[in-house]
């Protein structure tokens, strides 16, 4: 089963045994302490909700800035959140409840989200530098084998190209050569 696969069947799971969970608790202790237990559970969220967003604060700039296609700073930003982890390696481990499709690993996607502007950007020997550490910290990660198949696309490399569709079909990561080729139209030349 890929991790694709497993987050699926894990978000069913979540959503059918809370639904359980809740009627199971009114059921068997009333009213009155169903409500205690739910709110008890509640403060717990809301408290770790809190610690997750002052640990994420830089690395969830650095997705807003990349988003916005503001590279350099969203990679700056990602740099000083690697920082940080480097520093306080409890700060991703405070994430436990962080549910990722992809990847649990918020340096895997750091490293992955500064490939990527790097890509944009047409730097394409240091994009596939800091995809190779997104691979090297979750090789189960599926989106940086997509990014470094447009840059094995770009560079030539077909055997290293099918490799890595290879490994993202195997990964469940719906990805075709179309797609890659559509993405290289828009990419700038290279900067390297």
């Amino acid at each position: 089963m890929t991790r694709i696969q497993q987050s699926k069947t894990f978000l069913t799971v979540l959503i059918g045994g809370g639904a359980l969970f809740v009627g199971a608790n009114f059921y068997f202790l009333g009213i009155m302490k169903g409500f205690a237990a739910l709110l008890a559970i509640q403060l717990f969220i809301i408290w770790h909700n809190r610690k997750q967003k002052e640990n994420l604060k830089t690395f969830n700039v650095a997705r807003k800035l990349h988003k916005q296609g503001r590279y350099n700073e969203a990679i700056n930003m990602f740099l000083i959140y690697l920082k940080e982890v480097k520093d306080s390696p409890d700060k991703e481990k405070t994430t436990v409840l962080n549910f990722g499709v992809y990847t649990h690993s918020t340096v895997a996607m750091s490293y992955n989200n500064i490939g990527a502007g790097c890509i944009e950007m047409g730097q394409y020997v240091k994009a596939e530098e800091s995809l190779q550490r997104a691979v090297e910290v979750d090789s189960d990660y599926s989106i940086p084998y997509y990014n470094l198949a447009i840059i094995a696309t770009i560079n030539g490399e077909d055997e290293l190209v099918n490799r890595y569709m290879t490994k993202l079909s195997a990964l469940g990561y719906p990805a075709t050569m179309d797609q890659i080729n559509e993405k290289i139209e828009s990419l700038p030349e290279s900067q390297d």
